[in-house]
């Protein structure tokens, strides 16, 4: 049950860590009518006509200033129905763009390693595109490794127009 009750003396209600519980459900707020067990929406309008799950700072693993960046946190915001995902990218060591919060004490992940978990999970849960946001701070030789790397990863799911795209479709926007 979703919605236990404590009591203490006359007074009666939830727990912080139950309120929790309900929001991120997704029995209690989903986009999948828990009373059908599919989708119930129109999903033929586009894109731009949605509420979207997205993420900010999708990569930080505890506190944005001095937390650790890991590409755990994408698959779980990807798994959780996630469908917009923030990348902050800036130029890393040897010519390879990294994903970090900058000018912080947060440690730093691979571009490309944050790709490649996209990739292998951004269609586990769900059969509607990804958006990924990406926050460009990369000198243009590094911005340039990263067009390399989406395009050698996601290949054909590069939606480069997403004005006619329909939906159900795995595509990265």
């Amino acid at each position: 049950d979703l919605r236990p009750r404590i009591s203490h003396g006359n007074v009666s209600g939830v727990t912080d860590r139950q309120v929790q519980k309900v929001m991120w459900s997704d029995k209690a707020n989903g986009w999948v009518n828990p009373f059908c067990g599919r989708v119930w929406q129109d999903m033929s309008q586009p894109l731009t006509h949605y509420f979207i799950d997205s993420s900010h700072n999708t990569y930080a693993a505890g506190h944005q200033y001095h937390g650790k960046a890991s590409c755990e946190m994408y698959k779980k915001a990807l798994r959780s129905g996630c469908r917009c995902v923030e990348i902050d990218c800036w130029d890393g060591d040897n010519g390879q763009p990294k994903v970090t919060h900058g000018l912080t004490l947060m440690t730093a992940i691979s571009f490309k390693d944050v790709i490649m978990t996209i990739a292998d999970h951004a269609f586990t849960k769900s059969p509607y595109p990804i958006i990924l946001s990406l926050e460009l701070h990369c000198s243009p030789p590094q911005q340039e490794k990263m067009v390399d790397i989406l395009e050698a990863v996601f290949g054909s799911k590069i939606a480069v127009s997403y004005t006619h795209l329909t939906l159900p479709t795995k595509r990265i926007v």
